[in-house]
């Protein structure tokens, strides 16, 4: 009989090695991190047939943990169990980078336990007529014992991940700036990394979360420097209006301000009683919500009440700006041009955009 799913057994089947072998090695460009990809890859929905979900991530060891999840019928051509329904099926995937001899190589490692339930071919959720012929829209899961029939399934999966690893650098960004916007999601990020990955993608700078915190992490030195190389950067966001004023620069007509609330604790840290608590879900029997959830719900708790806006000033002679509304979602895009503190207080108060 097949056993209930839950994302705790998914987990767990990938944090024994046990249940874990690698299936997938593919060298990639040394300079670029595997979870960049797993981010990108996880924002494209592809035909609709596929889904990656990011469940959680180790920025230092380059590490990611996510679910695949896709829609298979025998029709499809699937070797899956083969069927005239429609099934959607999912498993768990680690994405990790390992170094030699100076070369990256991105390794996949696949859990021992697949998901399944009856779906239609959309993926959504069959209606029956009475309570016995309804079709219980529940996850049932079996191990991955023939290997061999996934083939094409890690295939996929690796794929995705080694067309984004292999795109320019303006193919992930997107995805990478969105996903740091979320003062969530940065927690995943420790401070070294991110120092990397804003030097490298100077866009990075469209998220004053990311300007804050390597102003409050990093070296006053290194953060000197920083500022030099991000100097007239790209710079493009979406932003919820607050006002729109006279410009204060000659060669602009109006300035567009923008509150933005950065949070004034980013790293995690495992000693933190109440963040470890959060994160305590390999052991124990509560039924566990995916790492990601939990960790933003950590993240709220330890700052509650400690979130510290930066007003974005957006210089711009486009009259649209007038007849703008209060909380008007804006896309802002233009040049970095400074950041602006209060004397020897470290908090960031604004940021200066040019249009």
């Amino acid at each position: 009989m097949l056993k209930s799913f839950s994302m705790r057994k998914l987990l767990v089947a990938i944090f024994f090695v046990a249940v874990c072998s690698n299936l997938f090695a593919q060298e990639f460009n040394a300079d670029r991190f595997a979870f960049e990809a797993v981010i990108a890859a996880s924002k494209d929905k592809g035909d609709g047939n596929y889904e990656i979900q990011l469940l959680d991530l180790d920025s230092k060891s380059d590490k990611t943990w996510f679910v695949y999840t896709w829609n298979a019928s025998k029709e499809s051509g699937k070797k899956i169990f083969k069927s005239v329904t429609y099934y959607q099926f999912k498993c768990a995937f680690l994405a990790t980078c390992e170094e030699a001899d100076g070369n990256k190589n991105l390794v996949l490692k696949i859990g021992d336990s697949i998901a399944s339930r009856q779906v239609n071919a959309d993926g959504s959720q069959i209606e029956g007529g009475t309570d016995i012929q309804k079709i219980a829209y529940n996850w049932s899961n079996s191990p991955t014992s023939r290997m061999k029939n996934l083939k094409e399934i890690v295939d996929a999966v690796a794929k995705n991940i080694t067309d984004a690893l292999a795109r320019q650098d303006d193919g992930r960004l997107d995805a990478l700036v969105e996903f740091l916007c979320d003062n969530g999601n940065l927690a995943h990020i420790d401070t070294d990394t991110l120092g990397i990955l804003a030097t490298r993608h100077k866009e990075l700078c469209s998220v004053p979360a990311v300007i804050a915190r390597l102003k409050t992490e990093k070296s006053e030195m290194w953060f000197k420097d920083y500022l030099e190389k991000i100097s007239d950067a790209p710079f493009r966001n979406t932003f919820k209006l607050f006002t729109v004023k006279e410009s204060d620069v000659a060669e602009y007509k109006y300035r567009a301000e923008f509150y933005c609330p950065v949070y004034k604790v980013y790293s995690y840290t495992k000693e933190d009683k109440e963040l470890a608590e959060n994160l305590a879900y390999i052991n124990g029997d509560r039924e566990e919500k995916p790492p990601m959830q939990r960790r933003k719900e950590a993240l709220r708790q330890a700052n509650m009440g400690s979130s510290n806006p930066v007003l974005v000033k957006f210089y711009t002679n486009d009259a649209k700006f007038i007849d703008l509304n209060k909380n008007d979602s804006v896309e802002v895009s233009g040049k970095f041009k400074k950041f602006n503190a209060l004397g020897l207080v470290q908090d960031i108060l604004s940021i200066d955009v040019y249009e």
